[in-house]
């Protein structure tokens, strides 16, 4: 016995939704000013509706500390940990 899946409207409506905001989601991170090759980190943490992207990385993410990226706020490990320890 075979099984098909045939979406329906509502499947194939959210694809769409989903594909195109992965795209914006990807222009934010392009927009950044990031290298290529760490653009895809940022379009993952935008994209995976992350609150933070902690990076040691400050050659390359240096002017981005501190900033709010499509929702994604870039920090330095002891940062981040600093503002967790006063919570």
């Amino acid at each position: 016995m075979e099984f098909t899946f045939k979406p329906n409207s509502a499947e194939v409506l959210l694809r769409g939704y989903l594909v195109a905001e992965l795209a914006a989601d990807e222009n934010l991170a392009r927009s950044s000013g990031l290298p290529e090759k760490d653009v895809p980190i940022l379009h993952a943490a935008i994209s995976g509706r992350a609150t933070h992207l902690i990076t040691a990385d400050l050659r390359h993410f240096g002017p981005l500390l501190g900033m709010t990226i499509g929702g994604v706020l870039i920090q330095l490990p002891a940062d981040y940990l600093h503002g967790k320890a006063s919570v």
